[in-house]
């Protein structure tokens, strides 16, 4: 991907419609196969014994009753621990389109029971460029490209809106838009793999101190921007995970969902990428987005993953996650949402909650 940021002189000269020319490489997040480092944090750590045995489900969210992640029912226990953006949350907080790592047991009628839900943004920041390609709709957020979804009929966000963005990444690290929606929150937020670099999902980064990113892992951070010509994310909190997402040491297996990669037989999950004998190559995503999202199921062994079968494309929803088309299994909100949850398009969605700063300053680098 290319690398270059918008300088803050430039990005108030942007208008919205300009031509943007989309990246044909990624930033480097390919490597094959499970890999995982055991981090204790988030899914996939080495302390969350309940889950031993089970299977893990990545993908996003399509339905509730409890929810519905590739194509699969998942019943959420009063005792499951739940996390948005590696902090404490509750079912309701969870929303049609966010990205889930499902820690669950299938029981011997088939039902999986969650343990443990991991959800998380791709992306909050605000825009800066604004564009339309092949007629689809194009926003630039922190440096990163984002395509909506091709029902996205018209543009009512403008360059300067701090948006919250969820959706897949494809083999370019393009993300590929689930919903992006306004926010009021002005705390960036970035998930995706870290590399040596010291960015994560290619977002420069600085880290105050006491904050830790590891490369080859899986990251998100929160934060604010610097006061820079090239803006960089200060990340004064972070949650690191495995690159692969789960810990295969510790499941029997794994569904997982993502994108075709450029070559056939891959699939792309989150940067990562994995055999997948069946998956046709498709070298622009875009032009399916996540309606063009496969899954596949996994047997761990060892550090291993092997594929069983073929891909499976999504059933449903053929339509947009959110609103009066939404053509999706179950229920479009959790059962126990509240009024002030119930619209889709409300002006404060997935605020986050704002926290000081107690470090004493940034630093760079990567451990």
């Amino acid at each position: 991907m290319n690398r270059d940021r918008l300088t803050r002189r430039s990005t108030l000269t942007l208008l919205a419609g300009s031509a943007l020319t989309l990246p044909t490489h990624g930033w480097g997040q390919g490597g094959s196969g499970i890999g995982g480092t055991g981090i204790d944090a988030g899914i996939g750590g080495t302390g969350l014994d309940s889950g031993i045995g089970g299977t893990g489900i990545y993908g996003l969210i399509e339905g509730f009753s409890s929810i519905w992640v590739n194509d699969v029912r998942i019943e959420i226990p009063n005792i499951a621990t739940i996390t948005l953006n590696g902090r404490p949350a509750s079912e309701s907080e969870l929303s049609l389109g966010q990205t889930v790592a499902v820690e669950a047991v299938q029981a011997a009628d088939g039902t999986f029971t969650a343990s443990r839900i991991d959800a998380t943004f791709a992306l909050l920041g605000p825009i800066s460029q604004i564009g339309k390609s092949q007629g689809l709709w194009i926003l630039k957020v922190l440096g990163q490209y984002v395509i909506l979804p091709s029902f996205t009929e018209t543009m009512t966000l403008r360059s300067g809106d701090w948006v919250v963005v969820t959706g897949l990444r494809d083999h370019r690290g393009i993300i590929q838009a689930a919903n992006v929606q306004q926010t009021t929150s002005r705390e960036a937020i970035v998930t995706g793999p870290v590399t040596r670099n010291g960015r994560v999902a290619g977002v420069p980064v600085v880290l105050l101190d006491g904050v830790q990113l590891y490369a080859n892992t899986r990251a998100t951070v929160r934060g604010y921007l610097s006061q820079e010509a090239e803006p960089r994310l200060v990340v004064r909190e972070a949650v690191t995970r495995p690159r692969t997402i789960f810990d295969p040491t510790r499941l029997k297996g794994a569904v997982l969902s993502g994108l075709p990669g450029e070559q056939d037989g891959t699939l792309y999950v989150d940067g990562v990428s994995f055999s997948l004998p069946g998956t046709q190559s498709r070298k622009d995503p875009s032009l399916a987005g996540v309606e063009g999202r496969i899954h596949g199921r996994f047997a761990f062994s060892g550090r291993d993953a092997r594929p069983l079968g073929g891909p499976s494309s999504p059933k449903r929803p053929r339509a947009p996650f959110a609103g009066r088309k939404r053509d999706g299994p179950g229920r479009d909100r959790p059962a126990h949402r509240s009024k002030s949850h119930q619209t889709p398009q409300s002006k404060r969605p997935h605020r986050a909650p704002s926290f000081g700063r107690n470090s004493k300053g940034p630093r760079s680098g990567l451990n």
